[in-house]
């Protein structure tokens, strides 16, 4: 896999220390490696902490070009847990939101859009770099999803009342990139809406490097104090923060317990066939909403 180095994707400052060492086995890699949702395969790039931003990235990284053709590639087999974050994330919604144009990136099978649809937006669309996740979205959605990853040179300015763009930011080679493109694509008025990991939230930090968050996709961590950085970075002056209480079955749960594949496998099985697998379970793994304001 080609790789770059590179500095803090905030700030791009050099003064960082090493949080943890890599440790990939790529030929223990397989078809969902870089699939949402999957049974962690527990490995993790070299990971730096920026003294300045708080942030904990990837140095080196894989190339973009690398990044794209893996996510296009990957296969997809979580509709259920899917259409579970989206409703979640959906209850988070502002009362209030100005209805307009609205945009989903890395909208997998456009699960999101749907929710966005039942509030009242008309005019969404949604980008998505897997066939697999397109493929499983519903017949009145898929129209709105066009496949690729977000060039922000394809969104023109001001004319989007709201950008979603949930658990990606760790997988973006350039999150700021994004971020202030996002910032420039929204209307005065508009929100952004991201999900992101909280490397310092309670799960986390007693999981340390054994946590499902240290994972080959992503490139960055985010603590509170670090994804406001990139908000305000990006443009942003008013940046909200919450905790985010996921649910999810009971089966989805397990896959991210600190197990070994096999017997996570065997577990998950068995919970699927007993039917308490599917028991919806809200649980706070340490995920945090952030809402910024144009």
């Amino acid at each position: 896999m080609d790789v770059i180095h590179r500095g803090c994707p905030i700030c791009n400052a050099s003064s960082s220390t090493v949080y943890c060492e890599s440790n990939i086995d790529y030929a223990k890699l397989d078809a969902y490696a870089f699939a949402s949702r999957k049974i962690p395969e527990r490995m993790r790039h070299r990971l730096m902490h920026c003294d300045a931003c708080d942030l904990v990235y990837a140095d080196p990284a894989p190339a973009q070009h690398m990044l794209q053709r893996e996510y296009e590639a990957a296969s997809f087999d979580s509709s259920e847990e899917a259409r579970c974050a989206a409703r979640t994330y959906a209850s988070y919604l502002p009362a209030g939101l100005k209805l307009g144009k609205a945009l989903d990136i890395g909208t997998g099978g456009g699960e999101f859009l749907g929710e966005l649809r039942r509030y009242g937006f008309l005019d969404m669309e949604g980008i998505e770099p897997s066939p697999s996740a397109i493929a499983t979205a519903d017949a009145a959605i898929k129209p709105c999803i066009r496949q690729g990853i977000f060039e922000p040179e394809q969104y023109p300015d001001g004319v989007y009342a709201f950008i979603s763009c949930f658990q990606t930011l760790e997988h973006l080679y350039d999150p700021l990139r994004v971020s202030r493109a996002c910032y420039n694509a929204l209307a005065e008025g508009g929100v952004y809406f991201t999900v992101s990991h909280n490397i310092l939230g309670l799960v986390n930090r007693l999981l340390g490097t054994k946590s499902p968050i240290f994972d080959i996709e992503h490139l960055q961590l985010f603590s509170p104090r670090s994804i406001t950085k990139l908000m305000k970075t990006a443009g942003f002056t008013r940046v909200e923060l919450f905790p985010i209480w996921n649910r999810y079955p009971l089966h989805y749960w397990v896959k991210l317990l600190p197990l070994p594949k096999p017997v996570t496998r065997q577990l998950v099985r068995l919970l699927k066939a007993i039917r308490i697998g599917y028991i919806q379970i809200p649980i706070n793994v340490g995920n945090m909403g952030v809402m910024a304001f144009k």
